[in-house]
């Protein structure tokens, strides 16, 4: 059956052949080396075939420890779903890179795992854990000092280790010559282990950092030269592209009809390596896009700046389409903004905003399921650790007074690393779920309702401001279900997006006004993402909107006390209990949903720092409803770039 799904495999013949003969006489590591180079290309040019073709490999390896072909595939299962969205949705590829790592060190397996803490790092850096990434990148460097220097791969895995500390130090913002001087440390582990790609992925680095203009075109060509060597077409095509972004940069800022040519060819010649199956590339086509809209900017002539913006945009919708299916949400957050501001001169915006309802769907989606396999395999990994246990356990009795003590602080470490992924699995959960909630159908059916409105009232420029409100909001709604904290100035921008939003939506119906302690600095406070959001929601949708008249919702944050912040949302609605009785009962179904998943939420964040929650309804003196008013006592507690719940 196997051999039939190799058959199948789009391999080259000699390469079918070789993997074949050496699935079972082959060592472990040797094997697994070459072929796993390969799964990492054909993930870039055919997803579907690379994760299969990994547990292909995985279950055929002849070996005496399964553990090892479980720890290999989730390393590679890691590396895989973080090379395919670096940028975007990675809890679940942590998961697998940091569940790797620990099987490894458990393995004495050193040289993966310190591959697998290297890939933890970059993930960790990726999401902005910047405290973590550094801890945990020093305990990684110290530990490859224990591997033997003079092999190759050890030597690579240095260049990749100086990489990652290089990005660690850009991070932190350590200066521009700190971070050179960690890539050329990188560059020289390259060069002693002949490794082509690495030495060529160094000079796109190096090119970069150069200030210089000659000389970052002179570290690229460095590296097309070594890309060629291998044949390594996702390398051309990157060097290309970032050649091509750099005159297309002289261009915007000098207008020379040169730089805009030299920008065409190198754009042009990107697509010479594209994978025969990938018609499209969403980077090199807004690319593209930018650099025939830059060009319309600077055309005087009407007609001639119509064709032009013609050309951008159909290049931006190709860019749109394709990074919806590749799941790079960075190209979609440029290419809203670059097509809305096509559309407020030459229209279309109604048919662009439903566009982008779909695809930020479609990405919270994705989110949401990023996060059920996280989820499944911290479970998975928790089961496996809880047997270890109980093995464990079994041993004690048959061994000696001294070895036990060794076991006892063994287990301890599996009980800590348990109650570690425990927490894990319970913030997964807790995520996907507001999540859920946040990314509603009602928000976004009254978002293309407000916007079908303006467009059908000929108010073009307004539609335009209102989709870039609306993607403004979901990019954040989408970045922040991320963080389990983020600053206060990021919650109350958040608000005042959704905020502008209802007010665009309901006109003079609605006023509002967002009321700070000027004793509090937002940038400097921490926050639970979206927290208040689902209670300013409601205010609206079931309090202000169904009034008679106009309504105003107030929010307020001060400083309660020296160890909290009281955060205050009130309305002059109609009153829950009246609210009730008109709502729907689908409706009001997902209301209370969304405002028990908040609840739960502040619940699980009391058992770690401390949390109130009060819902008061607000009568006149004649007993009529006249509002509801929402108290949500949070923790004053400072921000890093990094703030994550503590884990026991």
């Amino acid at each position: 059956m196997h051999i039939n799904f190799l058959a199948q495999t789009p391999l080259s013949t000699p390469t079918k052949a070789l993997l074949s003969s050496n699935l079972n006489t082959t060592p472990r590591s040797d094997f697994l080396m070459p072929y796993f180079d390969q799964i990492e290309y054909w993930h870039e040019t055919n997803p579907d075939s690379a994760f299969q073709l990994l547990h292909f490999v995985a279950q055929n390896i002849s070996s005496k420890s399964p553990s090892f072909e479980q720890a290999v595939l989730q390393f590679w299962k890691a590396r895989l779903t973080y090379k395919s969205d670096p940028n975007g949705i990675l809890e679940e590829a942590l998961a697998q890179a940091m569940i790797s790592a620990s099987s490894f060190t458990v393995q004495k397996q050193f040289f993966w795992a310190v591959r697998a803490n290297n890939l933890v790092v970059s993930i960790l850096l990726a999401q902005n854990k910047i405290d973590k990434a550094g801890a945990r990148l020093k305990q990684t460097i110290q530990s490859a000092k224990s591997l033997q220097p003079e092999l190759p791969k050890v030597s690579s895995l240095w260049g990749d280790l100086y990489t990652t500390r290089a990005v660690y130090l850009e991070y932190l913002q350590a200066g521009r010559q700190t971070v050179i001087k960690n890539l050329h440390r990188s560059l020289f582990y390259y060069q002693k282990a002949g490794d082509s790609k690495g030495i060529a992925n160094l000079y796109l680095n190096l090119a970069n950092y150069s200030l210089n203009p000659a000389s970052a075109l002179n570290y690229r060509k460095k590296a097309i030269t070594y890309y060629q060597r291998i044949n390594y077409n996702i390398g051309l095509r990157n060097a290309y592209l970032d050649i091509g972004r750099a005159y297309q940069k002289k261009y915007s800022d000098e207008g020379r009809e040169h730089d805009f040519g030299l920008a065409l060819q190198a754009l042009k010649r990107t697509q010479l390596y594209l994978p025969e199956r990938k018609r499209n590339d969403c980077e090199i086509d807004n690319t593209l896009g930018e650099l025939y809209h830059e060009k319309a900017h600077q055309q005087p002539e009407f007609q001639q700046k119509k064709l032009l913006l013609d050309t951008a945009n159909r290049y931006y919708q190709l860019a749109f389409y394709a990074a919806k299916k590749e799941g790079n949400f960075e190209i979609l957050q440029s290419n809203v903004k670059h097509r809305s501001d096509i559309c407020a001169l030459q229209g279309n915006c109604q048919e662009l905003a439903v566009e982008i309802a779909q695809a930020y769907q479609q990405f919270g989606k994705k989110h949401v399921k990023a996060l059920e396999g996280a989820y499944l395999s911290l479970n998975g990994f928790e089961k496996q650790q809880i047997e270890t246990n109980a093995r464990q356990q079994q041993r004690i009795v048959l061994l000696g007074s001294g070895v036990i003590m060794l076991i006892l602080l063994g287990l301890f470490g599996i009980w800590s690393q348990r109650n570690y992924i425990r927490n894990l699995k319970k913030s997964a959960e807790l995520k996907m779920e507001a999540l859920r909630a946040q990314m509603n159908p009602h928000f976004i059916s009254n978002t293309l309702n407000a916007i079908d409105s303006l467009v059908n009232h000929q108010r073009n420029s307004e539609a335009s401001r209102y989709i870039i409100q609306f993607s403004r909001l979901s990019r954040m709604m989408l970045h922040h279900s991320r963080q389990p904290f983020i600053a206060l100035s990021e919650e109350l921008k958040f608000l005042q997006y959704f905020l502008s939003l209802e007010k665009l939506r309901l006109g003079d119906k609605l006023t509002y006004d967002i009321i700070l302690d000027p004793q509090l600095r937002p940038t400097e406070l921490a926050v639970p993402p979206m927290i208040l959001q689902p209670f300013v929601e409601n205010s609206i949708w079931h309090g202000i909107q169904k009034k008679q008249t106009a309504g105003a919702c107030i929010i307020s944050i001060k400083k309660l006390n020296e160890t909290s912040l009281e955060c205050l949302v009130e309305d002059d609605g109609i009153g829950r209990k009246k609210s009730k009785e008109l709502d729907e009962k689908s409706v009001f179904e997902h209301r209370s949903l969304g405002l028990s998943i908040t609840e739960e939420r502040l619940s699980a964040l009391h058992k770690l720092k401390g949390t109130a929650l009060s819902i008061e309804d607000l009568y006149d003196t004649g007993g009529n409803a006249r509002g509801t008013r929402v108290v949500v006592q949070l923790p004053l507690l400072p921000y890093r770039d990094e703030l994550a719940p503590e884990h026991s």
